[in-house]
């Protein structure tokens, strides 16, 4: 049995109109019973959690044959603040009463692209540095699941999210195309289109999910 090392953020997490049985990793299951999916999947997640000693370790742990790895959002997404800055980590402290009034304010900034999470050129430093530990660790396939083009809810809270999104995409695709005999890109929520997004216009719907799914089992066994 082949074992699959599975790295997302909440984008491949249960929801509450998305049971266990409509996500991603189990649908994956179901495809390919021969494969030991093994789910490493953290809310808020980005890349920099790649760098860590226990996610080097984990490929050294488990010695998946392969690694899925559908990280990126939480890196790319425009804000207000960042969410690793003091003041961001100064309001979580605070008594609601006092915290709402302040995110107020914090909310008349506007979003930028260059206040993200994780900065273009720190994306690509990690990605690379990921799968370089993945040839290291001998993994035999990696597949990078690009970040999906969200829905007009999200579009509408976050009007520059597309720009962000189309960028950090283009980094995954060059990692993919510099490591083409280790690499596959997948990119199955490519379009825009509402019928596969939850209420929030980003997390995928039982039918979102199955593509996702599809995406990545043809990945795998090609």
């Amino acid at each position: 049995m082949r074992k699959v090392l599975c790295i997302s953020d909440s984008f491949g997490l249960p929801r509450p109109d998305v049971p266990y049985s409509d996500t991603w990793i189990a649908r994956l299951k179901e495809k390919l019973p021969d494969f030991d999916f093994i789910g490493l999947f953290r809310r808020l997640a980005n890349t920099d959690i790649l760098s860590t000693s226990a996610y080097g370790e984990y490929l050294h742990w488990y010695r998946p044959d392969a690694v899925i790895l559908q990280l990126g959002i939480c890196d790319c997404a425009p804000r207000h603040i960042r969410t690793n800055s003091p003041l961001y980590k100064a309001l979580g402290y605070l008594p609601a009463k006092v915290a709402k009034p302040l995110w107020r304010l914090v909310r008349l900034r506007p979003r930028r692209l260059d206040c993200t999470d994780v900065s273009p050129e720190r994306y690509e430093a990690n990605i690379a540095a990921y799968i370089s530990q993945c040839r290291t660790a001998d993994v035999k396939r990696v597949v990078l699941v690009a970040i999906g083009r969200p829905a007009d809810e999200m579009r509408k809270s976050n009007p520059l999210i597309d720009r962000s999104i189309e960028c950090f995409n283009g980094i995954l695709a060059a990692a993919a195309a510099a490591n083409s005999d280790l690499v596959r890109l997948v990119d199955p929520l490519c379009r825009p289109d509402s019928s596969l997004y939850g209420s929030d216009g980003y997390h995928p719907n039982a039918a979102g999910n199955r593509l996702v799914a599809k995406a990545i089992a043809e990945a795998l066994t090609d």
